[in-house]
């Protein structure tokens, strides 16, 4: 079993503390800032992306869902995420509290926290065909911060936030696949220097 006094808060003073800095970040962050549409459209970044695995929602959801716990800290399993429930990242996230805000088995997981004056929520949401042969996923990531991006560093900035996002989305596909035993035999070491590279490119990203 997992120890997970240092990743999951429990403390009710302090998860009380975090309830009440989450909503007041999230009316600060929310409340309208420049008068212009255009700029306050630039202070989010959204970033959506559709997929589909041949495979039972139940399956696809499963693993998923363990991929983003282990992303957050590489101690969580997905049996650890309890919907409403804060959580500690791993040192390579800083330890930035998290939450869980949504989740629904084999529908949903959103994941929210705040960090440099900036909100992020991230959604998975999952859809089955009519026979549960396919699943698809829907990504969403939207971060919305205090100010609109001007500047070129501010740009540039935005540009490998989004290019690192989405390489984490596709490889967490492929990893799907691999768990789930999607991938042929003779492929399977293909897609894993794959992933190798691909984690390699957004690491070196700057």
């Amino acid at each position: 079993m997992n120890d997970l006094k240092n990743i999951v808060f429990t403390d009710e003073v302090k998860i009380k503390e975090l309830q009440r800095e989450f909503e007041e970040q999230n009316v600060k962050i929310s409340k309208k800032i420049y008068s212009s549409v255009s700029e306050e459209r630039l202070r989010v970044i959204k970033i959506a992306k559709k997929a589909k695995i041949k495979a039972p929602i139940e399956n696809v959801f499963q693993e998923m869902v363990s991929l983003s716990a282990q992303n957050m800290h590489p101690n969580l399993k997905k049996e650890d995420l309890k919907e409403s429930v804060f959580y500690r990242s791993s040192g390579k996230s800083n330890k930035i509290p998290f939450q869980v805000s949504k989740l629904k088995a084999n529908e949903v997981l959103e994941i929210r926290w705040y960090a440099n004056e900036q909100q992020f929520i991230k959604t998975i949401s999952f859809y089955s065909n009519k026979n549960n042969t396919k699943t698809t996923i829907r990504y969403q990531d939207i971060t919305t911060g205090m100010v609109s991006i001007l500047g070129y560093f501010e740009k540039r900035i935005r540009s490998v936030y989004v290019k690192r996002q989405v390489i984490a989305f596709n490889i967490s596909l492929l990893k799907t696949k691999l768990n789930l035993d999607l991938i042929k035999d003779n492929k399977k070491l293909k897609i894993e220097r794959k992933i190798e590279n691909m984690m390699k490119y957004s690491k070196d990203i700057y």
